[in-house]
């Protein structure tokens, strides 16, 4: 397989890691899907700007090249230069664990084409090899349905549910849990 480093192909998908120079790319992705807030904790003041989104993108290249996680953002192969999406990998844990959290997001525009399950599938696969990981862990709020649904088509197999998993637009958020192991792709 190619190097991670210099973008990933699928059937109709161009997967890279950016660094700060696409803040304003990654700023844009954002400004046009305000809908993903809904599902995430809140946002600080200045994340829609340049200065915070290059500096966030310099963090995780960090965190990348320590193996602690990993970033792709999504553009499609005729369309090169607009971002579409991102899959991510974080909290890496190792020792008996080797486990890590699944994250990801399509633009508005380019949902419900089968995009997130070649990205996120495609992605996960790498990651398994990339982070050394033998458990990926994806969390769902339960009214998110696309989200369970896109999970189970992956293979992910559902384990129940946290509660108050995390805090989401100020209010603590119950969670689904689903998993996929390394043996299961």
């Amino acid at each position: 397989m190619a190097n991670i480093n210099e973008g990933l192909y699928t059937e109709r998908l161009i997967l890279k890691i950016l660094d700060e120079s696409a803040a304003g790319d990654v700023v844009d992705f954002y400004v046009e899907n305000p809908e993903f807030e809904k599902y995430e904790p809140k946002r600080v003041f200045n994340f829609y700007t340049n200065n915070y989104m290059a500096s966030t993108m310099k963090y995780e290249r960090e965190v990348i090249e320590k193996k602690l996680g990993l970033r792709f953002w999504i553009f499609e192969k005729e369309s090169p230069y607009k971002i579409i999406g991102t899959v991510s990998f974080q909290n890496v844990m190792r020792n008996v664990y080797k486990s890590c959290q699944l994250g990801y997001k399509i633009h508005k525009a380019y949902q419900q084409k089968g995009y997130a399950t070649e990205a996120v599938g495609f992605a996960c696969r790498v990651a398994f090899r990339e982070l050394d990981v033998h458990r990926i862990e994806a969390y769902t709020m339960p009214e998110n349905i696309p989200s369970a649904r896109l999970l189970e088509k992956l293979g992910f197999s559902y384990e129940g549910i946290a509660r108050q998993k995390a805090e989401v637009n100020g209010k603590w958020a119950d969670h689904m849990i689903f998993s996929l192991l390394e043996s299961e792709v």
